[in-house]
């Protein structure tokens, strides 16, 4: 059973490099304990490319990254990572007194994130605890379901930061300098 908590959305119409921010996701998740190491064990769904005649293509990437809660199998944390192009043909740009290749088009980051309870459905399929399952989980877990709520949502704001600091577009909070050094074109250098 999920619980829905949030969603979010970065579309930009720029110059840009999708494998770049690619790898940035990636190497995110890996970090942060939403996928393995092991690339055959990255949790990427689905990839879709589609090309047109005019040297256009648009495609679709599905990650479905899961992060189990130590000491409980209870609980798992669920963000779907959707990338979606449209319209991408390649570009050069100068950059630093040097041409490089990269791509323009619309291009968005989709997010879910959600709370998965009862991962292995062992509750619901009980024969004393299944009926008290709802009980249980919307009264007497409640405050470990907010606290999970907050730690996601986090984690959402996380990627979504990544991308919109990617693709230069501004937050409403303050921006604050990231641990990690910045990839990609400043937009005043072209």
């Amino acid at each position: 059973m999920h619980i829905w908590i949030g969603k979010a959305e970065i579309k930009s119409t720029s110059v840009f490099q999708s494998r770049q921010l690619y790898i940035e996701l990636h190497d995110w998740l890996i970090e942060y304990g939403y996928a393995s190491q092991n690339d055959t064990d990255f949790p990427e769904k689905r990839i879709w490319e589609s090309r047109q005649q005019n040297g256009r293509k648009e495609f679709w990437v599905w990650w479905r990254p899961t992060k189990k809660i130590e000491g409980n199998n209870f609980w798992r944390r669920v963000i779907d990572v959707d990338m979606h192009g449209v319209g991408i043909q390649p570009a050069e740009i100068m950059y630093k007194g040097k041409k490089i290749k990269c791509d323009s088009g619309k291009f968005e980051v989709l997010l879910q994130a959600k709370l998965e309870i009862d991962v292995d459905n062992a509750w619901k399929k009980h024969k004393i605890l299944g009926p008290f399952f709802e009980y249980f989980w919307k009264k007497i877990y409640k405050k470990e379901i907010e606290m999970y709520k907050k730690e996601i949502l986090g984690d959402l704001k996380t990627i979504q930061d990544i991308a919109r600091r990617f693709f230069n577009i501004g937050s409403f909070a303050t921006d604050k300098e990231p641990f990690m050094p910045r990839k990609g074109f400043e937009e005043n250098e072209f």
